[in-house]
């Protein structure tokens, strides 16, 4: 089981299609289904892509999972940069974004695809909620309490 997923980092030239999840490629014999994408990085005209692969010759293994399922509490999205925007450097795994009056973290890719001079970036995000204010007014008086070394009998 412990060789069934992995890394594998890709390097594509600007403007040529990278592989999106689903597709299979062969390496040095061996056939791999990408799973998903890690991060991706630009670099002058170098679209560099890490994705989370599985070894199709590997056999041996049991799973307990049968398909992917969506969290009902996630949103999708997709993002459309020139290549050279400076956005693309912002939108990272775990990054917070406020879009349309809301707060959103981003928690998965699940797309890149050059479009023209385009890149196009699909994304799953996750709504972030603050707490109530009456909490949040309780939350801060219980922090002086604490710090002040005060009970309430």
């Amino acid at each position: 089981m412990e060789n069934v997923l992995a890394t594998y980092k890709c390097n594509f030239r600007l403007f040529k299609q990278p592989y999106s999840i689903g597709d299979t490629f062969e390496d040095n014999g061996n056939f791999y289904l990408i799973v998903g994408i890690e991060r991706y990085r630009i670099m002058h005209n170098i679209l560099t892509v890490w994705y989370t692969v599985q070894n199709l010759q590997q056999t041996n293994y049991k799973t307990n999972k049968k398909t992917f399922r969506k969290n009902p509490m996630e949103v999708e999205a997709t993002l459309k940069f020139k290549f050279d925007s400076k956005h693309l450097k912002t939108c990272f795994l775990g990054t917070r974004h406020f879009i349309e009056g809301y707060h959103y973290k981003v928690i998965e890719y699940t797309d890149i695809k050059i479009v023209s001079t385009d890149i196009h970036i699909s994304l799953l995000l996750k709504p972030l909620y603050p707490v109530d204010p009456q909490q949040a007014k309780a939350s801060v008086s219980k922090e002086r309490r604490k710090k002040l070394q005060i009970e309430l009998v």
